[in-house]
């Protein structure tokens, strides 16, 4: 019988791994209407249509507030996040609180130990 092969890259220059190379050395055009889609601040209205789209029934992250508070916040906090959100996408840098979570395991089944592959991580 022949031995499966790894799915798992070799590591490029530099350390990169292989598909990450090859996608940072694509190069191609946006139309001019992408273009400007993307270069676009986000507005109230898509604020709007994403916090709809949520999904009601999920914990709140490490921030505490949760989908119900984001969806029913006054217009001042609705405003405060559209300009956090549109700096973040204007320079490009997160603010350090927004790049840590806490991870819980989670039972599959409550008869048994939460270890390894008894538990899903839910963040």
């Amino acid at each position: 019988m022949a031995k499966a092969q790894s799915t798992t890259p070799a590591p490029g220059p530099d350390g990169m791994k292989t598909w990450m190379a090859q996608l940072m050395s694509l190069t191609g055009t946006f139309s001019d209407e992408a273009a400007a889609a993307i270069d676009a601040d986000i507005t109230e209205q898509d604020l709007a249509r994403t916090y709809s789209s949520l999904n009601s029934a999920t914990a709140p992250g490490p921030t505490g507030i949760g989908y119900s508070m984001w969806t029913k916040a006054p217009r001042p906090l609705v405003l405060l996040s559209l300009r956090l959100f549109n700096e973040i996408l204007s320079s490009g840098t997160l603010p350090l609180d927004y790049c840590k979570g806490t991870v819980y395991p989670v039972p599959k089944d409550a008869n048994l130990p939460t270890r390894g592959q008894t538990a899903a991580p839910s963040a």
